[in-house]
Parts: C-alpha cells; sequence; structure tokens
C-alpha cells in the first residue's frame, strides 16, 4: 500500500482525529516556521510555541531559570515586551538559547497540530531535510498543513508545500497525492521565483508595510538549512535528533 499525501488548507480545518497514526508538517511561511526553522539553523536549544501573549508570558515566568528569549507578533505587529519575529536578525541571536515563539497562526497550527504521531515545522529553508525524514516511516501517511491567517487561505504556505511534495514526489515515485497536494506541487512547479510569489501574497504586503521585505527574501531562500524542528511531548520543540536539554 502507497503512503498517502494531502494538504489541509488552513488550520482551522484541522481535525484532530483524522491526525492521528500520521506525520504532520506545519508551513507558516511568513514567517512563524521560517522563524523557526532559523533559529535552530542558528543553534537554539529548544522552542516553545504558545497559543498567544499571556501563555507566553506564563511560560516564560515558569522558565524563568532558563532565562528564555520571548518572541512574538499579532497580526503582523510586535507583541509588548516581545521581540519581533524577524528570522534573519534573530538567528545571530539563537546560540543555546530556549525561545518562546508567539504567533498569529503559526505557532497555533502547530499546537493544533500535535494529535499527530509527529510534528514537524517546516519551509522553503529546510524543505529537503523534512522531505528525507518523512519518507522513513514507511507506512505513515503526511498531513501538510498550512496555517493560513485568520482562518483565510494563504498562498505562500500552499506555495511551500509544494516545494516539499516537489522532493518529496521525486524522492519516492509511489506517493499517492490528493488533489490539494498536486494543486500544491504544480503551483510551486510552475513558478520557481520564490521571493515574486511571497511579495505578492496577502501577507507578504502587509509585512512589506511593516518594514519585514528583508525578512520575506530571506524566506525565499530555498534549503540552505539541513535542519528540521520537530514537537516533543513536553510541549517544546528540539531539532530532530536533538536532546532537549534542562
Amino acid at each position: 500500500m502507497s503512503k498517502k499525501l494531502h494538504v489541509i488548507m488552513k488550520k482551522e480545518d484541522i481535525i484532530a482525529d483524522r491526525l492521528k497514526g500520521k506525520q504532520a508538517v506545519v508551513f507558516d511561511v511568513l514567517l512563524a516556521t521560517t522563524v523557526i526553522t532559523s533559529f535552530f539553523a542558528g543553534g537554539a536549544a529548544a522552542l516553545y510555541p504558545v497559543l498567544d501573549a499571556k501563555e507566553g508570558l506564563t511560560v516564560n515566568e515558569k522558565e524563568k531559570p532558563k532565562r528564555p528569549l520571548l518572541v512574538g507578533e499579532k497580526k503582523g505587529l510586535p507583541l509588548e515586551g516581545f521581540q519581533p519575529p524577524s528570522p534573519s536578525v534573530l538567528k545571530k541571536e539563537a546560540a543555546n538559547k530556549h525561545i518562546i515563539l508567539s504567533t498569529t497562526n503559526g505557532t497555533v497550527a502547530l499546537r493544533k497540530a500535535e494529535a499527530a504521531d509527529r510534528t514537524y515545522a517546516s519551509s522553503l529553508l529546510n524543505n529537503f531535510s523534512a522531505a528525507k525524514e518523512l519518507l522513513k516511516k514507511q507506512n505513515q501517511d503526511i498531513i501538510i498543513i498550512c496555517a493560513g491567517s485568520d482562518g483565510q487561505f494563504c498562498l505562500e504556505d500552499y506555495y511551500g508545500a509544494g516545494h516539499l511534495i516537489s522532493h518529496l514526489t521525486r524522492l519516492d515515485k509511489s506517493l499517492e497525492l490528493s488533489d490539494a497536494a498536486i494543486g500544491a506541487w504544480k503551483l510551486y512547479e510552475g513558478n520557481q521565483d520564490a521571493v515574486s510569489i511571497l511579495q505578492d501574497t496577502a501577507v507578504g504586503k502587509m509585512l512589506k508595510r511593516f518594514g519585514y521585505e528583508k525578512d520575506i527574501i530571506y524566506a525565499a531562500n530555498q534549503d540552505i538549512y539541513p535542519v528540521l524542528p520537530m514537537m516533543q511531548p513536553n510541549g517544546w520543540m528540539t531539532n530532530k535528533g536533538g536532546v532537549l536539554s534542562g
């Protein structure tokens, strides 16, 4: 029996029971999963994705001995008391840090996807590493989750999913793709200018207004980091194969 591959268009469509026994990969290309990938590429020890600022402050208080780095945004604007989630800037501060991240969509999607056997964060930056890991589990179907934005479909997440599917289909030609997966794959294969795609999306235009243009260009880099952030049972994320410190 071939491994099945499906794409969920937005986090609000996640049904936890349908993730059980499967591998889930979450995309929030602008910017949460790009930020998370970048943190681990910079040597972060662990990252906690929270649902909102309130939970972030609670986790921060509990984890004070680790002196975590608080990072977050709400609807593209920095949260009070949190550093802005700029992946190109924060990668330089990540080494050995514990990070608490709050975002409008991506961290919420990761938490909603925890019912899967394994839950990963991916982006254009690290999709090849994700593809290789996902294919190691011969009998587990793959669910790719696009975070979306406030209940709306986001093209940049679907494009990121297509990039991953492009790798997966080259590595395993027996994969059985749903129509949504085929659509994402064809979108990526027919549009190789990632910078243009990301800049033209609704979220891309919003981020440009807020001064994140450098980060949009950074997010368009493909397969530059051999990392794969993975959810752990205690709520923290670590790089796949890494040891959770503390």
